[in-house]
């Protein structure tokens, strides 16, 4: 019990020193981190509205207090804060006996980040439709939160740390949270996207069959669901279309296939299920932001040659009649196959 305590008071001493350096003077602060926002006040404030974005809330000093239909709540440093509906919740804010500034943090809560979690660590649906709750409930840290936590506010002083670790961390502390006793928050809004198991059930298909034509009705079948309500719920809860996203994997394994395969661009893109390399090509110059021949993998001469052309053709080269009899039909095949083979 000892060494429990004493790993939460060394960890809360910490968050203080780390958000004492983020956060240099009260107010609000934006961090290296979309979605990750800190605060310090120097001084208590009167009442006040929340930010009615889902998110997770902690405390390392201080206190607030919230008020939301006539009730009461408060929690102090060491404890967190899960607000996941649009609920109008008012605070104050209050120095502790230690007369510390008031710091903490605030996670906005992704549902589609949410969703997938749910979805890995097998929640089952009846438990989140039987489950959800609205109540605003402060629970103390564990040592699993509060070292999560330590560790985000580190990652935040780099911005190379804050890319590679920054995100998988907030990842974490909500799987930590949808695990723990404050998982009921988190149900409401799974909740609000009823079909999230459904949706993650077709992107597991879409996963293990990116080479395959995408047959829309074909995954709404399997998922029990009608084509206009799979494309509504696969947007809401991914955050963009079917086939958007089975275009995003393709190019993906593509990469991985160039990268560490050593396969040719013509061979990649057969993989991955595109019929027509030229529009592989054009495709990964606008996901990637560069052409292949521009990043140096292997490729094979047909693709590198188009890629020249387009690049002549777009910047409006002088080709002459010769060069331009061989543009014209890459161009028309351009033309035809502007919609990937899906």
């Amino acid at each position: 019990m000892r060494d429990y305590r004493g790993k939460l008071d060394y960890d809360r001493e910490r968050m203080k020193e780390l958000l004492f350096e983020l956060a240099p003077k009260q107010g609000g602060h934006s961090t290296k981190l979309d979605g990750v926002k800190l605060f310090r006040f120097d001084q208590g404030l009167p009442h006040g509205p929340l930010d009615y974005r889902p998110r997770v809330c902690f405390l390392a000093s201080g206190k607030r207090k919230g008020y939301l239909h006539g009730k009461h709540l408060s929690w102090e440093s060491g404890q967190f804060l899960v607000l996941a509906s649009p609920t109008p919740l008012e605070a104050t804010t209050e120095l502790d006996d230690s007369g510390e500034p008031v710091v903490g943090g605030c996670i906005e809560i992704n549902t589609a980040v949410l969703a997938e979690l749910a979805h890995q660590a097998n929640v089952p649906v009846e438990e989140v439709r039987e489950n959800g709750s609205t109540d605003f409930c402060p629970a103390p840290l564990d040592p699993d939160l509060s070292d999560a936590f330590v560790r985000l506010l580190s990652s935040l002083r780099s911005k190379a740390d804050s890319a590679v670790l920054g995100t998988s961390i907030t990842r974490e502390i909500v799987y930590r949270i949808l695990k723990g006793p404050q998982r009921r928050a988190l149900y409401t809004m799974l909740n609000g996207s009823q079909r999230w198991k459904q949706v993650y059930a077709a992107v597991d298909w879409i996963h293990g069959h990116y080479s395959t034509p995408l047959n829309i009705p074909e995954i709404a079948d399997r998922v029990c669901m009608s084509i206009s309500a799979f494309h509504h719920s696969f947007k809401e809860v991914i955050g963009q279309s079917p086939q958007r996203y089975m275009k995003a994997v393709r190019l993906q394994r593509a990469y991985l296939y160039l990268r560490y395969d050593g396969l040719t661009a013509s061979l990649a893109a057969s993989k991955v299920g595109y019929e027509s390399p030229s529009q592989f090509s054009r495709d990964f110059k606008q996901f990637f932001g560069q052409n292949l021949a521009q990043i140096g993998w292997p490729h094979d001469n047909g693709i590198s040659a188009l890629d020249s052309l387009l690049e002549s053709a777009e910047m409006g080269v002088g080709l002459g009649e010769d060069a331009a009899a061989r543009v014209s039909p890459v161009l028309r095949e351009l033309e035809e196959s502007a919609k990937p083979s899906l």
